[in-house]
This record gives structure tokens, C-alpha cells and sequence, in this order.
């Protein structure tokens, strides 16, 4: 039977609280490298996230939606 999974991450929302690996910024920062640090730990494991969930049989639906930018 279909399945709509909603899931929002917070990770690219400040504070900033991880580095570009995964690594605890200790304390958080709310500077615009920390945001890009973030940006680049999300992105990293989307990539891992997606890459599994089409490597199941029900050929999922999958929206990627970002809240954050200049445009």
C-alpha cells in the first residue's frame, strides 16, 4: 500500500552545530562558514539517504525540497 513520509531536517538551520563531516561544533556558531559547513554535511549524506532508498523494489517517489537560499 503507498507510504507519504514527510522528513525535515534541521541540520541547515542555525545555530550550527556540525562541520563539514559530521563533526560537533563546539559551541555552535551562526556564521555563514558554519552554514556552508552544514550545507556540505547534509548534502554528503542525502546523497547516502537517496542512493538507498532507490535500491529498494517499489521504486519510491523522492521530492528533495530546500528552504534556505538567495533565490
Amino acid at each position: 500500500e503507498p507510504t507519504f513520509v514527510f522528513a525535515h531536517s534541521l541540520v541547515t538551520h542555525s545555530p550550527y552545530y556540525y562541520g563539514p563531516n559530521g563533526e560537533e561544533v563546539n559551541p555552535p556558531s551562526m556564521d555563514y562558514e558554519h552554514y556552508v559547513y552544514s550545507i556540505e554535511f547534509a548534502n554528503k549524506n542525502m546523497v547516502k539517504i537517496i542512493d538507498k532508498l532507490l535500491d529498494v523494489e517499489n521504486h519510491p517517489i523522492i521530492i528533495v525540497l530546500g528552504d534556505h537560499g538567495t533565490e
